[in-house]
C-alpha cells in the first residue's frame, strides 16, 4: 500500500544562483519502506545551472540481507530506455492544498500501464536473450541503490506565483512473479510516495506564466 514519503536529515542545501531553478530544501527524499522491503529515493541536483534535475533511485533493504535466498528476491522489467518514465505519478501542490497546472508535458505522465503489452514485450526480449541477440531478458532484481529514471520538475508544471511548494511522486514497478522469463506472469507494485519541499522564488516564475493582473505594463505615451 502507498506510504507518506519522508525526508532524510540531510544538511547539503544547494542554492541556485540563476532565474527558474527552484530551491530545494534537501538533496535527497527518501520514502518509507514497504512490507515488501521496497522504497525509493528522490534525489535533486541544482548543480547544472541550467536545469533542476530529478533523479529516482528504488532501494530494497533487504538486498543486503546474507541470508536472503536468490529465490525470494524481486525482479523487476527495465526497459532499456527508460528515461523517462511515463507511468510514473507526479504532482505539485501549493500551500493551499491545490495541484498545479501541468504542461503538455507533464500531462503524459501518469499513464495506465498496460500489462498484456509489457508481456508480450518481454516474451520477445527472453526470446532475443536466449538467441544471443539481446545482452539481458529484460528483468533485472531489484538492488540496494538503483536509478530507475529522471525528470525535470519544471519542465513538467506551470506555477503562477512565488511560495512554497510540495512536489509528489510515486513509482510503479512491474514485478516479474516466479522465474518464468519466456512466458512471464507479471503485476504492477507502486512504491511508497515521497514528497519534497519546493521553494519557488518570484524571479524563477516565467513572464508568460503570470497572471495579467500580475504584469505591469509599459505606461502610455
Amino acid at each position: 500500500m502507498p506510504a507518506n514519503g519522508q525526508t532524510n536529515e540531510s544538511s547539503d542545501i544547494i542554492s541556485p544562483t540563476n532565474k527558474f531553478l527552484w530551491f530545494m530544501e534537501s538533496t535527497n527524499y527518501v520514502g518509507q519502506v514497504d512490507t515488501n522491503g521496497l522504497s525509493f529515493r528522490l534525489e535533486m541536483d541544482n548543480l547544472d545551472l541550467r536545469k533542476t534535475h530529478c533523479w529516482i533511485y528504488i532501494c530494497n533493504l533487504a538486498w543486503s540481507d546474507q541470508k536472503l535466498q536468490t529465490s525470494k528476491r524481486i525482479y523487476y522489467w527495465y526497459d532499456s530506455n527508460p528515461f523517462p518514465r511515463k507511468d510514473m505519478k507526479i504532482e505539485l501542490i501549493d500551500s493551499k492544498g491545490q495541484p498545479v497546472e501541468k504542461t503538455q508535458m507533464g500531462k503524459q505522465y501518469g499513464n495506465a500501464i498496460d500489462l498484456k503489452q509489457v508481456q508480450e514485450t518481454a516474451k520477445r526480449r527472453s526470446q532475443k536473450w536466449r538467441t544471443g541477440w539481446a545482452r539481458t531478458s529484460g528483468f533485472t532484481p531489484a538492488t540496494a541503490n538503483w536509478p530507475l529514471t529522471s525528470f525535470n520538475p519544471i519542465e513538467l508544471f506551470v506555477p503562477k506565483e512565488a511560495g512554497e511548494y510540495t512536489l509528489h511522486v510515486q513509482m510503479p514497478l512491474i514485478q516479474r512473479v516466479g522465474n518464468d522469463e519466456a512466458n512471464p506472469e507479471l503485476k504492477i507494485i507502486w512504491l511508497p510516495e515521497v514528497f519534497a519541499k519546493v521553494e519557488i522564488r518570484p524571479e524563477d516564475i516565467p513572464l508568460e506564466n503570470l497572471p495579467a493582473t500580475n504584469q505591469t505594463n509599459s505606461p502610455a505615451k
